[in-house]
């Protein structure tokens, strides 16, 4: 990515050009559930953990560490034809 990005800690506006490359280890974790309201409606939702442990310190030397690790839901409506 390459722009104009601001230092929150100063509020100072700089250029740069950021850059990334590799990989990291993940890990998912999951969980979902599905309640029949009806023959033909069904209520659902799943809720996901993810961790990365990647270290992206590299361009961002000064700030605090990236963190990409987050939890996610999703909720759904099933219907039955």
């Amino acid at each position: 990515q390459q722009g104009d990005l601001v230092d929150f800690n100063t509020n100072e506006v700089f250029t740069a050009m950021l850059e990334s490359s590799g990989w990291t280890p993940s890990a998912t974790a999951s969980v979902g559930a599905e309640y029949t309201v009806s023959p033909r409606v069904a209520l659902t939702g799943q809720g996901n953990y993810l961790w990365a442990g990647g270290n992206l310190n590299g361009d961002f030397s000064g700030f605090n560490r990236i963190d990409l690790s987050g939890v996610s839901a999703t909720a759904g409506l099933l219907v039955r034809f």
